[in-house]
């Protein structure tokens, strides 16, 4: 089960909600019990920058940031602001023009393609806005496809929760 989960959570008056939660029992565990948190996900100076003057667009320009392990964080805007430009960054989708991303203590910078890959399905869970699901597979097979991909087994009693919760809320 990946540490956290990046996905959008709504949609008010154009602006967009996006969250990332931890998905492994912190939530619980860390807040309000006087324990040292550490964090999850944090950026140092993260630029994102599309084309060259006097056209340069700037569309992520010294980021800096810090989510504890057990916050559940919105990243709100305007249409064009950055936000998704910010998720795939956050989660190692697209590559910063300059700065620094780690998540769960490793920077992703310092990982090569397959190591990032890798580093995405064991560490990282998506939920896009298109879901971007194998339209061939139903929801379970979807859902344990990257599990089985890195050689592992699927959880089956938590995954019956996450198919049922995905069902309800879609119906």
């Amino acid at each position: 089960m990946p540490p956290f989960v990046l996905y959008r959570i709504g949609t008010i008056d154009a602006e967009y909600w996006y969250g990332i939660e931890r998905m492994d029992g912190y939530n619980e565990s860390i807040t309000g019990k006087g324990e040292h948190s550490m964090n999850i996900l944090q950026t140092r100076n993260l630029t994102k920058y599309y084309g060259k003057e006097p056209l340069l667009v700037k569309a992520l320009d010294g980021i800096n940031m810090e989510i504890e392990q057990g916050s559940f964080t919105a990243i709100v805007g305007r249409s064009g602001s950055g936000k998704s430009t910010l998720l795939h960054m956050l989660g190692g989708l697209d590559c910063p023009t300059g700065g620094s991303v780690m998540v769960d203590g490793q920077e992703l910078s310092g990982l090569d393609s397959n190591e990032l890959t890798i580093f995405r399905r064991r560490k990282i869970g998506f939920v896009f806005q298109n879901f971007n699901l194998m339209p061939n597979l139903n929801i379970y097979d979807n859902i344990v496809l990257p599990v089985e991909l890195d050689g592992r087994s699927a959880d089956d009693k938590y995954l019956k929760e996450i198919v049922t919760v995905w069902v309800l809320r879609t119906n």
